[in-house]
């Protein structure tokens, strides 16, 4: 589970960091332009994690919703990476924000189900040290792999990071108390 929200947080750390760069890079975009990227995938993410999140996790549970929701970050990362135009920059973002907001709930959830009542605290604490892990070392790798390798490669490591991480969730159980 620790694993799961290290590879989260790494996909959303490169796309933060490296989707600027890559809009600058690809279309000389400005603050503007790279604003409304941001506010896609935020209202996105939110919209999922607001709106449609409890209803998918009674459909579906929260393990698979950890597989499909990596799986859509790996693609929407795949988009924003390759696809080389300004729609499918926007489509890529917004495949992304609703994929990043399908997964972190449930993942913080399955920490919660996973924990006995005296070591919850405990255990989503360590679940947000991996998160910070990830927040602290992503923008050393997105920017080395943006630089050094190509400026597609943080998107294609973020989207390696999400299919990881959709690998692990299809190992992760709803187990424990459910209210």
């Amino acid at each position: 589970m620790l694993l799961a929200h290290f590879l989260t947080f790494l996909c959303i750390t490169n796309m933060q960091v490296a989707l600027g760069l890559l809009a600058k890079f690809e279309f000389d975009w400005g603050t503007r332009e790279v604003g409304v990227l941001f506010s896609v995938f935020a209202v996105l993410s939110f919209t999922v994690q607001a709106f449609l999140i409890g209803r998918l996790v009674r459909r579906f549970r929260e393990a698979p919703l950890v597989v499909a929701g990596s799986l859509f970050t790996a693609a929407g990362l795949l988009l924003i990476g390759e696809g080389h135009s300004a729609l499918g920059l926007f489509v890529g973002v917004a495949i992304f924000g609703a994929g990043f907001g399908m997964t972190l709930p449930p993942l913080a959830s399955l920490a919660s189900l996973a924990a006995s009542e005296g070591t919850r605290g405990f255990v989503l604490g360590m679940a947000q040290s991996s998160g910070g892990l990830a927040r602290a070392l992503g923008p050393l790798v997105s920017g080395v792999l943006f630089r050094r390798v190509a400026p597609s490669a943080p998107f294609l490591g973020g989207a390696a990071a999400a299919v990881l991480c959709a690998l692990v969730g299809a190992t992760l159980r709803t187990t424990g108390r459910r209210t």
